[in-house]
């Protein structure tokens, strides 16, 4: 199965369907401020396909406008669908290049919660965009700023979300984390 062109129903992108369940329990708080976009983008094979992202509803609008100006400026995506298609595993879905949102889990090393765990951050071809965190780069793949589909300071996608108000983590000296955008409920 083509996990790029997959399209899973709201309550399963959302660990709500109990054959494809998240691993931790998801609060319900955390649940009803969640909803299931689809935009459009660019793909490899220069077409456009449609993906699916979970988000927090309040920057999910946001995050559509800004994925529609990437799509129309041909921006590659390689695929967009939700973390369940990865049984919940962020280093599986990274590694497939998977642009996703939502993820109920920690921060990794701590026991904090990711702004992935409220819908909150999203990540951006993060096979292409590797983090770097303590000398550590995850996905272990070299990061080609100049390379079609990464990020780099004063690129134009960059511009796009941080205009939008997102904090890119690009800009992070630790981590380094160029696939990541975040917008905090208190910047809305």
């Amino acid at each position: 199965c083509d996990m790029a062109m997959h399209r899973y129903p709201d309550a399963t992108a959302l660990g709500l369907d109990p054959r494809y369940p998240c691993p931790r329990p998801i609060p319900r708080e955390i649940i009803d401020d969640l909803v299931v976009i689809s935009p459009d983008y660019w793909s490899l094979e220069h077409g456009v396909r449609t993906g699916q992202l979970a988000l927090h509803r309040a920057i999910a609008p946001r995050v559509l406008r800004g994925l529609s100006r990437l799509c129309a400026g041909h921006f590659p995506i390689h695929s967009m669908v939700p973390i369940v298609a990865y049984g919940w595993d962020d280093v599986r879905s990274m590694q497939a290049n998977n642009s996703s949102g939502f993820n109920y889990r920690f921060i990794a090393g701590t026991d904090r919660l990711s702004l992935h765990a409220h819908g909150l951050a999203w990540d951006l071809n993060p096979l292409w965009n590797p983090c770097c965190s303590d000398g550590f780069w995850v996905p272990d793949v070299p990061y080609v700023p100049d390379a079609p589909g990464t990020l780099s300071r004063d690129f134009w996608v960059v511009r796009v979300f941080e205009d939008m108000g997102f904090t890119w983590g690009g800009r992070w000296h630790e981590p380094f984390d160029p696939q990541h955008f975040q917008m905090r409920l208190d910047q809305i």
